[in-house]
């Protein structure tokens, strides 16, 4: 075994622990957060904390990642998601739960560096290969989070899973320290016109607004309203958790197929595809109090959100300068963040205000945006 491949080792396990730490206690989030006295809206802004964070911090990591190092960046992020899971724990009230939830969203923050940094052990036309990997390894440990957050929480309590959160969050900064970072070219000091040849490029920009659709509906709908909406038809938590990780199991071959789609069709066709998709389970999510239904629908949800979240970041990387990947991401990722924030705040009100059919039916549309804007104007293949 060469020293890149045990370097790519230790990475791919503490990316493991991260998303691990990060997910353990997502089904039962929304649950926890009413449980404390939060209302429909308060939980909504709750869950929307979590894209503060990222919003505000991803473009000055990757900036910052591309000068300095992916790899100090990356041990931040898994810190903060430790310290953020303890906050989630001892909270004892909406208020705290959403300072927590801020602090784990700083640190998703760092998935900027991690995405760059796990890239730079494969080579340049090895771009899409290393993603489909890294998606395949987040994914996974997401579906294996989830499924087990809900069993935990149900047969022992909520806060047992923030604290087990904890210390997967601390074992996997671990497997990072001992890891080595490859060498990479580093770009100039000059932040603002690194941000700005980012922003310059409309073919990123396109990418960004269409994954601001996704993560609209993925933290409004499926990380946010979909497991209090089961709830209220009758599950218990565990089988809130096992919604959520089969959904999250169906990306992972929403992922794996993107890498072969890709060779066949064009990428916008691909994402116009996954829009369809999503939009037609958000539509019989509405229409449906069967949960059996809703358990099969979300297999082609998370299918689509697999294939159309790989094909982005592909396509992020694929049109970026070579020594701006990382500010590149940093906008990207911000972006988007703009969907995580929205979806769920915008849904809370929905939910509050209205019902829990209004949050499916203007997600249904915002997905639908996406879709057309992807499907307009074909994405180029290659730089």
């Amino acid at each position: 075994m060469n020293n890149n491949t045990k370097n790519l080792i230790y990475v791919s396990i503490g990316t493991c622990c991260f998303w691990l730490s990060l997910y353990l206690y997502v089904p039962i989030l929304p649950i926890h957060s009413t449980e404390l006295g939060a209302n429909l809206e308060v939980t909504g802004f709750i869950i929307a904390s979590y894209a503060l964070g990222q919003l505000l911090f991803r473009i000055p990591i990757g900036i910052l990642s591309d000068i300095f190092s992916r790899k100090i960046f990356t041990i931040i992020a898994f810190s903060l998601s430790s310290i953020g899971a303890l906050t989630l724990g001892l909270s004892e009230n909406p208020n705290q739960l959403l300072i927590g939830r801020s602090i784990t969203g700083i640190s998703a923050a760092g998935w900027v560096s991690l995405t760059v940094l796990f890239s730079t052990f494969f080579p340049e036309d090895k771009t899409q290969k290393s993603v489909t990997i890294l998606m395949i390894i987040n994914t996974m440990c997401v579906v294996i989070a989830t499924f087990f957050g809900g069993i935990i929480a149900e047969n022992y309590s909520n806060s047992i899973t923030f604290y087990i959160s904890f210390i997967i969050g601390i074992i996997g900064i671990l497997f990072l320290v001992i890891s080595k970072e490859p060498i990479f070219e580093k770009s100039s000091k000059n932040y603002l016109l690194s941000v700005k040849n980012v922003i310059k490029n409309k073919t990123i920009i396109r990418i960004s607004i269409i994954a601001i659709t996704l993560q609209f509906v993925v933290f409004g709908i499926n990380f946010g309203f979909l497991p209090i909406y089961v709830e209220s038809l009758g599950a218990s938590k565990s089988e809130v958790g096992f919604l959520t990780s089969m959904g999250m199991l169906s990306t992972v071959f929403g992922t794996l197929i993107s890498f072969y789609l890709q060779k066949k069709m064009n990428p916008s066709v691909c994402l116009f595809i996954s829009s369809l998709m999503i939009a037609g389970s958000l539509i019989i999510f509405s229409l449906s109090e069967n949960l059996l239904l809703i358990f099969i629908v979300q297999i082609f949800n998370g299918f689509g959100r697999g294939l159309m979240n790989t094909i982005l970041i592909s396509l992020t990387l694929i049109h970026a300068n070579k020594n701006l990947k990382a500010t590149t991401q940093g906008v990207y990722q911000a972006l988007y963040s703009i969907g995580m924030l929205l979806g769920p705040a915008i849904s809370g009100v929905l939910a509050q205000k209205y019902s829990l059919d209004y949050v499916f039916i203007f997600s249904t549309i915002i997905i639908g945006f996406g879709g057309v804007l992807s499907i307009i104007k074909p994405f180029n293949e290659k730089k």
